[in-house]
């Protein structure tokens, strides 16, 4: 743990965020959100309202929803509504801490207060793999 924080002293947010993602509205029935993870590989999507951060629709609140209400129940009815956000320049080993405190996998990113992507554990994984190998290279990105 020590180790990956190091490898990310002096990132920010923006540098590993995710900036190609769907979002849905709190009034779209879940039958939209299986089909939107179905054809994409996202996992949790944000939930918008005229252009109003919401919450957010995890994979496990989705399933849960659908064992309990249905297809046609609406998304704003079982999204997570209580979020913690990032901002873009935020430093990565910071929101890292907040990702791995609130035990989800994926914090919404915003700048100035519009949502402007999404910071996911396996985006940072991803991150620091590839930032430790071109470190290793002799490189810097």
């Amino acid at each position: 743990m020590v180790r990956m924080k190091s490898s990310i002293e002096g990132i920010t947010v923006n540098r590993v965020m995710e900036t190609d993602f769907h979002i849905l509205s709190p009034y779209n029935q879940l039958s939209q959100a299986v089909l939107l993870s179905r054809s994409t590989s996202q996992k949790d999507f944000p939930v918008v309202d005229n252009g109003q951060l919401m919450g957010m629709l995890t994979r496990q609140n989705l399933i849960d929803g659908l064992k309990t209400r249905g297809q046609s129940a609406l998304v704003g009815d079982v999204m997570t509504e209580q979020l913690s956000d990032v901002d873009a320049f935020d430093k990565l080993s910071e929101a890292f801490d907040r990702i791995t405190s609130c035990g989800c996998n994926v914090l919404p990113v915003t700048q100035s207060g519009d949502l402007v992507g999404l910071l996911t554990t396996d985006g940072i994984r991803r991150f620091i793999s590839l930032h430790s190998a071109v470190r290793q290279a002799g490189a810097n990105i």
